[in-house]
C-alpha cells in the first residue's frame, strides 16, 4: 500500500502513526490516574496534606464523600476528634428539619389576673420560650405596648418567667475559664442583647500595674466586681478572664490589658438575663408612670407567675435568619438556644440516628461546639452534613457561608488547638460533595487554613495536587 510514496513519504506516515499511539497511550495513562487519584480511599492528596498537618504531632480526620454518598477520600475518618464550631452546622440541620424554616420564638407578657381599670391585681410576667435574639429595643416596644394598653398600676412583682428551659444555663462539659466571658455565656429561657455585656479598663502608666476598671455597658443586677487586672505588654491584645458564670454575685477579673490603650474593651457574659430583663423592664414603666407595689424578680425567686391574660407579645425573625447569622458569626448563644429549642442532645441524636447516621460515632454534649467533651469522626460529620442537608431541601447549605466563586459552602470551629472546616463543595463536573476536616494538637504557628484551602482547591479540581511540605 506504500507504493509509489517513495522513502520520505513512508517515513512522515508511521511519524504520524506513532504520534496519534502516542496520544492516545497519554490520555489513557491520564484517565487511568485521574480514576486511580479519585478512587483512592487515602489519595495522594490527601496523603500531602496529612503530612503537612501531622508532620508536628497534630490529629487529623477527613472524610470527603461523591454525590450518592460513597466515599471519594478519607483519612482517619473514623477516629472521633473535638469538632469545636463545626458542631453549629449540625444543629442548624436538626432545626431546619425538627422546627421548620418558619419557626419563631415568642416572648409573652401578661398578668396573673386580667388588667381591670388600667390595674393588675397581681405579678406582670415576661415569660421567654429562649429566644437568642431578644434586645433592650424590644423590651422598650413591649412596654410601649402595655402602657398603650392602660396598664397604669401593678399590686405585685414584674417576675421574669424563663422555666421554658432548664436552670442549669451552662453545659456542665464548658470550662470554667469559658463562662465568665462573652462567648462563653449561658443560655437562658429569657436571653438579653445576646447575654453580652461590655467592660471598660484603663491600664496603668507601665507593665504590671493595676488596670482601673471603667463600669460595664449594661446595668447587670446584683453584680459585685471583683478587679485584679493587670497591665500588660503593649499591643497585647484582650488577656482577660472574666470568672462568674450563671446566676453569680460576685464576678472575678483577672488577667491584663495592653499598655497604652484607654478604655480597653472585653466581653463578659451576663450572669442573671432573666433578671437584667425583669429589671430594665420594670425601670421603664416606672418611667413611664406606672406604679408598681413590688420589686423585680424572676420564677427561681418567687411563684405564682402563670399568665391569665396575654396583654403585649414579641416574635423573633424566622429560624432561617437567626441560622444564618448563627453560622456567619459563630454565635454559641444562638446555637446553643436553638439546640435547646429543637430537643437538645436526645433531639439531636434522634434526628440523625433516623437519618441511618451511626451515632455511636459521636459524643454531643451541646450544640454551640463549646465544650471539649463533644466528639465526632470525619465520616459521620460529613454523612450528617450531606444527610440534612438532603432533608432540608439543600436550605442547609444555602444558609452556609459561601466562597470560591460560590462553589464552597462551609462552616469553621477553632479553639486552642483544634481547627476544622466542613461543608459542601461543587466539583468541576458539577457534582456536589460534602466534606470534614478536623484537626486536633495543632502545634502553634502552623497555618492550617491555608493548608485547608490548598487541599479544597485540589477537590475542585482548581490544581493538581498540594504543595509538597516543606
Amino acid at each position: 500500500f506504500c507504493l509509489g510514496w517513495g522513502a520520505d513519504g513512508v517515513t512522515r506516515f508511521f511519524m504520524k502513526v506513532v504520534a496519534q499511539v502516542v496520544f492516545v497511550l497519554a490520555a489513557l495513562v491520564a484517565l487511568a490516574t485521574a480514576w486511580w487519584w479519585w478512587s483512592q480511599d487515602d489519595t495522594e492528596m490527601v496523603d500531602v496534606f496529612v503530612a503537612h498537618v501531622e508532620q508536628n504531632g497534630a490529629a487529623l480526620g477527613v472524610a470527603v464523600l461523591e454525590g450518592d454518598g460513597e466515599m471519594l477520600a478519607a483519612h482517619q475518618s473514623h477516629i472521633g476528634l473535638i469538632p469545636a464550631s463545626t458542631l453549629k452546622a449540625l444543629t442548624v440541620g436538626v432545626a431546619l428539619n425538627r422546627l421548620g424554616d418558619d419557626f419563631r420564638f415568642t416572648t409573652r407578657i401578661g398578668g396573673t389576673v386580667p388588667l381591670r381599670d388600667g390595674e393588675i391585681e397581681g405579678n406582670l410576667v415576661i415569660q421567654g420560650s429562649g429566644d437568642p435574639s431578644l434586645t433592650l429595643e424590644d423590651l422598650v416596644k413591649l412596654a410601649e405596648e402595655l402602657v398603650d394598653r392602660g396598664v397604669a398600676h401593678i399590686q405585685g412583682d414584674v417576675i421574669a418567667d424563663a422555666s421554658a428551659y432548664p436552670e442549669n444555663a451552662a453545659s456542665d462539659h464548658w470550662n470554667w475559664g469559658d463562662v465568665g466571658n462573652a462567648y462563653g455565656a449561658g443560655v437562658y429561657g429569657i436571653n438579653i442583647e445576646r447575654n453580652r455585656y461590655q467592660m471598660r479598663f484603663n491600664p496603668g502608666e507601665k507593665e504590671g500595674a493595676e488596670a482601673g476598671f471603667a463600669g460595664a455597658s449594661l446595668p447587670v443586677p446584683r453584680v459585685e466586681w471583683r478587679n485584679f487586672v493587670l497591665t500588660g505588654p503593649a499591643g497585647s491584645g484582650d488577656g482577660v478572664v472574666v470568672y462568674g458564670g450563671p446566676y453569680a454575685r460576685v464576678v472575678e477579673l483577672r488577667g491584663t490589658v495592653p499598655l497604652g490603650e484607654p478604655g480597653f474593651i472585653v466581653g463578659g457574659g451576663i450572669t442573671d438575663p432573666p433578671l437584667l430583663a425583669a429589671t430594665v423592664l420594670y425601670n421603664m414603666l416606672r418611667e413611664a408612670g406606672v406604679e408598681i407595689a413590688g420589686r423585680p424578680t424572676t420564677n427561681r425567686e418567687t411563684t405564682h407567675f402563670e399568665i391569665a391574660e396575654d396583654l403585649a407579645g414579641h416574635h423573633s425573625p424566622p429560624l432561617t435568619e437567626l441560622a444564618r447569622h448563627m453560622l456567619a458569626a459563630s454565635d454559641n448563644v444562638y446555637a446553643q438556644s436553638i439546640f435547646i429549642r429543637s430537643g437538645g442532645k436526645p433531639g439531636f441524636l434522634d434526628y440523625y440516628a433516623n437519618q441511618g447516621i451511626n451515632i455511636r460515632e459521636m459524643r454531643i454534649e451541646d450544640g454551640s461546639g463549646l465544650a471539649r467533651a463533644n466528639t465526632i469522626t470525619a465520616a459521620t460529620m460529613a454523612a450528617c452534613l450531606r444527610a440534612a442537608n438532603a432533608d432540608s431541601g439543600g436550605k442547609l447549605r444555602e444558609l452556609m457561608a459561601s466562597s470560591m466563586d460560590e462553589r464552597r459552602s462551609s462552616k469553621g470551629g477553632a479553639m486552642s488547638a483544634v481547627r476544622g472546616d466542613v461543608g459542601f463543595l461543587t466539583a468541576d463536573s458539577g457534582e456536589e460533595l460534602t466534606y470534614a476536616v478536623m484537626a486536633n494538637s495543632l502545634p502553634a504557628g502552623l497555618d492550617f487554613w491555608a493548608l485547608q484551602g490548598e487541599f479544597l482547591q485540589s477537590l475542585l479540581g482548581d490544581n493538581p495536587k498540594p504543595s509538597e511540605p516543606q
